[in-house]
């Protein structure tokens, strides 16, 4: 596989019988492998494995009793969960990246649009959550900073009192996102013989109503493409159109139509550059889109809390 994690015989399918393909389908495959060499940094050439530090307990009583820095023991809190959350993202988002790309590399194009679905699902999942959190953050800044500014004692206690609402919204919005299910995980259990208690149900997200959300956002036509995918992804006749090889005509009265897999087939890559590499982009976009944003703003959440002996420092960035 080259740099761009396309295979050569695929890039040389689009660039010899390109004239085949929709003008706008060659510019989106254009477009793709410009993104790459953010993609390889980001998240194809990462570090396979990361390590980073997990309270066991949120309750800010219990944190204030074992760290230092008791002054931000609510920054700290929303800190480590907010790690949780971009660290996970990124490391889903890459495992199916990898996995999309070996699936083109193999002539999987099947498998290869069932994985680029499921990587539009995370990414527009995680996105939802990351739009609110950051709103939050950058209201609950505003807030602090204002409070600074004020000698009106009134107006700097509701100011305040707007700064602790705003990172409250934050630690739920996130512990929602990083717990959502779409099972409910007592009943499962029981089935099972383990008794979980009396504990609170999961948050449950609705992947399209998460996909409208972002497309309303992003201003990307995301739902027409979600539809694409799941038309070639469902067991109807557009995902058996993946598999089919090539048709030729065997006699009068029957055609000799080959199926399984498209390695090095020509025929195949046009047909899947034609039907996906524009939502391919959407998906790799929104992906190199999500981890930017949301890396800054996990910095910017790191120096909200003060240098400290005792807090874990596990994290590879």
């Amino acid at each position: 596989m080259d740099k761009t994690y396309f295979p050569i015989w695929f890039d040389n399918a689009i660039n010899s019988d390109g004239g085949n393909l929709r003008p706008a389908a060659k510019e989106f495959y254009k477009k793709i492998l410009g993104l790459m060499p953010h993609l390889r940094t980001c998240y194809l050439e990462i570090p396979p494995q990361t390590e980073i530090g997990v309270l066991k307990s949120y309750q800010p009583d219990v944190v204030e009793s074992y760290y230092e820095n008791k002054e931000s023991v609510i920054e700290f809190i929303i800190f480590n969960i907010f790690e949780q959350f971009h660290f996970n993202s990124r490391y889903q988002i890459r495992e199916l990246l990898l996995s999309l790309f070996s699936a083109i590399e193999n002539g999987n194009f099947y498998t290869a649009a069932i994985i680029n679905r499921a990587a539009l699902e995370v990414i527009c999942v995680n996105y939802f959550t990351f739009r609110r959190v950051e709103n939050n953050f950058d209201k609950s800044l505003n807030r602090i900073e204002q409070a600074q500014k004020t000698s009106l004692e009134t107006v700097r206690d509701k100011l305040i009192t707007e700064y602790f609402q705003a990172t409250y919204d934050i630690f739920s919005l996130l512990f929602d996102s990083n717990n959502a299910t779409s099972i409910n995980w007592q009943e499962y259990y029981k089935k099972l013989g383990i008794d979980t208690g009396a504990s609170a149900q999961s948050k449950k997200i609705h992947v399209n109503s998460v996909i409208e959300d972002v497309a309303k956002a992003s201003k990307l036509p995301l739902v027409a493409t979600y539809e694409i995918f799941s038309e070639f992804v469902h067991p109807n006749v557009g995902s058996k159109m993946l598999i089919v090889v090539t048709k030729s005509q065997h006699d009068k009265m029957m055609d000799k139509l080959t199926i399984g897999n498209n390695k090095n087939n020509s025929e195949a890559v046009l047909f899947y550059a034609e039907h996906f590499a524009e939502g391919m982009y959407y998906t790799l976009t929104l992906a190199l889109s999500l981890v930017e944003r949301s890396q800054r703003v996990l910095d910017m959440m790191e120096k909200l809390v003060p240098v400290s002996a005792d807090k874990p420092d596990l994290a590879s960035h």
